[in-house]
C-alpha cells in the first residue's frame, strides 16, 4: 500500500483495489489508535473547556481580543480566485457560495468567524448544506465545543459528527463536515489552541488588571494600616472597618481626609521595587501573548516602539508570516473537501495581488521580471501568477542591444565602386596626401556603360548584405514597430489634450453668451484661431517626427539600428521648448 492509499484508508476507510491487499485487510495504525483510544465504545470530546478559555481570554483579556481580531479581519479581506483546470473562472459558482455562504453571514463575516474559532479553539467545523450529489447551497460554521466526533468502523478513525445544543443532537455524515485543526503533538483528533498555550499569560494579565482596579479604588495608593497602642473593643473595631470601607475607600472618596481619634495612627505602605517590577512584567506578558498568536505588539497598541515605519513593516509581516499561511491551509482544506463537489478540475486559490499591504513587494517583483531579459514572456507571466498567452514563447530585449557576436565581428568591406573618389568632387583639388597618381588603379571610378554596370552590381551586393540576413531584418523590423507604437502614443496624448482644451474653450464661450439660440457657428468658433492653435500644438510634433523618421531611414539604409535617445539629444540642442 503506497502512502496515498494508506492515508485514504486511514482517514476514509477506503480499501484500494489492488491485488496485494486482501478484502479483509485492516490498517494496523488505525487499529492501534482505535484500540488505544477506545473509539468503539465512546465518543471523543474536546479536551479543554472552550467556553471558559474564551471567557477568560477573548472576553476579558484585551490582548487576546486584539490579536484574534487582527488576524481574523485581515484574513477576511483576502480575495479568492477560482480555476477550472488551468483556466481562470472569475464567475464560478464556488465563488458565489463563498461570497454568500448562508442567509446570516457574508464572506467577510464568515471567514472572520472561521479564523476566530480556529485561533480560540484550535479546531473548526464547516458544514455543507447540499441535496444529494448537487453542489452545496450553503455553508455553516459550528461552535467547536458543541461538536462531538463519532468513532468510525472498518478501520476508519472518524465515522461522523454530532452537534449538541440544549440537549438536542444533530448528526452529520463524515463527508458533510470539514474539520480544520491546528497541529497538536499529543492528540490524534483535535488541534492545539493558541489560547490554551497562552492561558497562563492570560491569567497573569487578568490578575494584574484586577490588582490595578483594586489599587484604583483605593485612591491609587497601596493599602496602609491603622495603628494604636491600646486595645480596641469589638464595637470600635467594627466601626473603624465600616468607616474605612464607606468613607475612605473607593475612587469616589479619593482625597477625603482621615479623622483619627483615641491615639490611632495611619501607616502608609509605599511601593517597593518588587511592586514596580510587577507592573513592568505585565507589559512583557502581553508581548508574550502576541508572540503566541504571531502578531506584532505595535499593531495592537503597544506605543513603546510603534512608529509609522514599524507599523507599516509589521502590517506586511502580519500578512506574510501569519495570515497567508493560515489562508493557504484553508485553501488546501477547501480544495480537498469543497472543490470536488463542484467538479473534478475545480480549485480555489488566494489572490495575493489584491492585498494592499503587499503592493510594494509586488511592484518590486514586477520590476525584477521586467528587467529579466533572459526570460520569455510566458515565463514572466507565470512567475507573476498570470496565464500564458499564445504568442508568449519569445524573448524580448531592449532595442539598443545587439548580440555580442555581431558587435565584435569585422565590418563588411565596401566595394571599390562605392568608395569616394577625387572625380566625385570637381571643385576640390586632391591634397598632397591623396594624389591621383598615388591611388591604386582598382579604386578609380569606372567610366562608361561598363562603369555603370559595375556600380549597379556593387550596390546590389551591398543591399543584399544589408537586407537578406534574417537576424538583421528581424531587428530592424522590431525597431520600426516599437518606434511606430511610441509615436502613435505620443500623438494620442497631444491630440487628447488639444481636444480637451478645445472643448473647454467652447464651453466657456457658451457660458459667456448665456444662450445659444440665434447664434451662428462662427460666433463661438473661430476657424483662424483654431488653425493657429492646431499649428502651435502639432507642428513641433510633426517636425520632431520627420527628423526621427529621416534619421531612422538613414540608419536603416546602412543596416543599423535606430537610437531614439541619440536623436532626442541632438535634434533640438539648445532649444528646450522644442521636442
Amino acid at each position: 500500500m503506497n502512502l496515498i492509499d494508506r492515508v485514504r484508508f486511514l482517514m476514509f476507510g477506503e480499501i484500494p483495489r489492488t491485488k496485494s491487499i486482501k478484502p479483509g485487510y485492516r490498517d494496523p495504525l488505525a487499529q492501534l489508535i482505535v484500540a488505544a483510544l477506545g473509539l468503539g465504545k465512546s465518543a471523543i470530546w474536546t479536551p479543554k473547556q472552550y467556553d471558559k478559555l474564551s471567557e477568560a481570554g477573548y472576553q476579558n483579556c484585551m490582548t487576546v481580543y486584539a490579536c484574534v481580531n487582527q488576524v481574523a479581519r485581515a484574513a477576511a479581506g483576502v480575495e479568492w480566485k477560482a480555476f477550472v483546470g488551468e483556466k481562470d473562472a472569475p464567475k464560478h459558482p464556488i465563488l458565489t457560495l463563498l461570497d454568500r455562504p448562508n442567509e446570516n453571514d457574508g464572506k467577510r463575516a464568515f471567514i472572520a468567524k472561521y479564523f476566530s474559532y480556529l485561533l480560540l479553539a484550535g479546531n473548526d467545523y464547516t458544514i455543507a448544506g447540499r441535496i444529494g450529489t448537487q453542489s452545496p447551497l450553503m455553508l455553516w460554521l459550528a461552535r467547536p465545543d458543541r461538536m462531538t466526533i463519532l468513532p468510525g468502523t472498518g478501520g476508519a478513525l472518524v465515522g461522523g459528527y454530532v452537534y449538541t445544543v440544549a440537549g438536542k443532537e444533530q448528526k452529520f455524515e463524515f463527508a458533510q463536515v470539514m474539520h480544520s485543526r491546528l497541529f497538536h503533538p499529543t492528540h490524534d483528533f483535535f488541534g492545539l489552541s493558541p489560547l490554551e498555550v497562552a492561558g497562563r499569560g492570560v491569567d497573569v494579565v487578568n490578575m494584574s488588571a484586577e490588582w490595578n482596579m483594586r489599587l484604583l479604588q483605593n485612591d491609587m495608593r497601596p493599602p496602609g494600616a491603622l495603628s494604636t497602642d491600646t486595645t480596641l473593643t469589638q464595637d470600635t473595631f467594627n466601626r473603624l472597618k465600616d468607616m474605612m470601607k464607606n468613607e475612605w475607600g473607593g475612587y469616589e472618596n479619593a482625597g477625603n481626609p482621615l479623622l483619627l481619634e483615641g491615639g490611632l495612627k495611619w501607616i502608609n505602605f509605599a511601593m517597593n521595587p518588587k511592586d514596580l517590577d510587577w507592573l513592568n512584567s505585565t507589559k512583557l506578558t502581553k508581548r508574550d501573548i502576541c508572540t503566541v498568536f504571531n502578531v506584532d505588539p505595535c499593531l495592537i497598541g503597544d506605543a513603546e516602539y510603534a512608529t509609522y515605519s514599524n507599523k507599516q513593516e509589521a502590517r506586511k509581516g502580519l500578512y506574510v508570516e501569519t495570515v497567508l499561511p493560515l489562508m493557504y491551509e484553508l485553501r488546501d482544506d477547501l480544495n480537498r473537501w469543497l472543490s470536488p463537489m463542484f467538479g473534478p478540475n475545480v480549485r480555489l486559490d488566494v489572490d495575493r495581488d489584491k492585498i494592499e499591504a503587499l503592493q510594494e513587494d509586488q511592484a518590486q517583483k514586477y520590476a525584477y521580471l521586467t528587467a529579466a531579459n533572459f526570460l520569455k514572456i510566458n515565463e514572466k507571466r507565470v512567475a507573476a501568477g498570470k496565464d500564458e498567452v499564445p504568442e508568449g514563447d519569445v524573448i524580448l530585449v531592449p532595442v539598443g542591444m545587439i548580440p555580442l557576436a555581431i558587435a565584435i565581428e569585422e565590418p563588411e568591406p565596401v566595394p571599390n565602386a562605392l568608395k569616394p573618389s577625387v572625380e566625385g568632387t570637381p571643385d576640390e583639388k586632391p591634397t598632397d596626401k591623396e594624389k591621383p597618381e598615388d591611388k591604386p588603379v582598382d579604386e578609380e571610378k569606372p567610366r562608361g556603360d561598363e562603369g555603370k554596370a559595375a556600380l549597379a552590381k556593387a550596390r546590389a551586393a551591398v543591399k543584399a548584405s544589408f537586407w537578406t540576413v534574417p537576424e538583421r531584418k528581424e531587428r530592424l523590423w522590431r525597431t520600426y514597430e516599437a518606434r511606430v507604437k511610441a509615436r502613435e502614443k505620443s500623438f494620442e496624448q497631444i491630440a487628447k489634450g488639444y481636444i480637451r482644451a478645445q472643448a473647454d474653450a467652447l464651453r466657456q464661450r457658451a457660458v459667456r453668451l448665456g444662450s445659444t439660440s440665434g447664434l451662428l457657428a462662427s460666433d463661438i468658433f473661430s476657424i483662424k484661431e483654431e488653425a493657429k492653435r492646431y499649428a502651435r500644438t502639432f507642428t513641433p510634433w510633426y517636425i520632431d517626427h520627420f527628423i526621427r523618421a529621416g534619421n531612422a531611414g538613414m540608419h536603416a539604409s546602412k543596416g543599423e539600428l535606430f537610437d531614439d535617445a541619440e536623436v532626442k539629444a541632438l535634434a533640438w540642442r539648445g532649444d528646450p521648448k522644442k521636442p
